[in-house]
């Protein structure tokens, strides 16, 4: 499983807005009960739930007053009792998105917005498109109609005081999101599934790495150069477009100034 794809879905949506937390991976079966579909059971552990996404993950945190209001990501395993094909297994791994409210203020634009930030994260990887649902929304590739998440919006009164709305979402999903690209994109320099991102910004810087990395590791040398190459080139037009003040120099300004500290042993 290509967990590189978990840690940059996680910095991608950190880096607009929501806030990384870990989440429980066991639940009460009251907790369950918001979200459980009819007719599934969950999977049980030690008198808990094992999630089957985050989102239950949070909705246990609500429970025990340890989450406000706001915007998360988490990842964690989920465990499903569905029935096994090429799409469904009864474990897998979810980042989900969540936004929060104790006022009942969010309406169906607030669903189109967490959409449309994910529309986003998997136009990296290949053109996708949302489609409507009896109780939400679902993100699909455009080529198969196969769902990568799904999006709506729920509420529920967990106490007297405690009136709670929220937005969910599955930020991405795996081996799902692979297994699609699998099948719709053939496989070109690298083998490793590596988003496709604008130049300029610092997801860029990671997209480079990570081809970098590719070819390391697949023992390509004149490859690791060339993406090295286009790693400066990155990490060049980050500063054109976020430090327009400063150029490569400056950083290799500051390279001499921490090879001196350490060739002194000083710092």
């Amino acid at each position: 499983m290509n967990l590189e794809l978990i840690t940059f879905a996680e910095t991608f949506y950190q880096s607009i807005g929501y806030t990384k937390i870990e989440a429980p991976w066991t639940i009460e079966s009251e907790v369950m009960d918001i979200t459980r579909p009819e007719g599934r059971q969950g999977a049980d552990l030690f008198g808990k739930k094992l999630v089957a996404s985050a989102e239950q993950s949070y909705l246990q945190l609500i429970t025990e007053k340890k989450l406000a209001p706001g915007k998360y990501v988490a990842t964690t395993p989920c465990f499903r009792d569905d029935k096994e094909d090429l799409l469904h297994q009864h474990y897998f791994l979810k980042t989900e998105l969540i936004n929060i409210n104790f006022k009942n203020e969010f309406s169906r634009k607030d669903v189109d917005i967490m959409i449309e930030e994910v529309l986003q994260f998997f136009s990296f990887f290949l053109p996708v498109k949302k489609q409507q649902t009896k109780i939400g929304f679902d993100i699909v590739d455009e080529k198969l109609g196969i769902e990568l998440g799904s999006y709506g919006l729920r509420s529920h009164s967990f106490s007297d005081d405690c009136q709670v709305q929220w937005v969910y979402g599955t930020g991405i999903a795996l081996p799902r999101l692979s297994y699609v690209i699998e099948q719709v994109k053939k496989k070109g320099y690298h083998q490793a599934v590596i988003p496709k991102v604008a130049p300029g910004s610092f997801l860029k810087i990671l997209e480079e790495t990570e081809e970098a990395k590719d070819a390391y590791l697949n023992r390509n040398p004149i490859m690791l150069l060339v993406e090295l190459a286009d790693l400066y080139g990155a990490v060049e037009l980050f500063l054109e477009k976020e430090f327009p003040s400063m150029t490569i120099d400056d950083i290799k300004t500051m390279h001499e100034v921490t090879k001196r500290a350490f060739q002194n042993g000083r710092r």
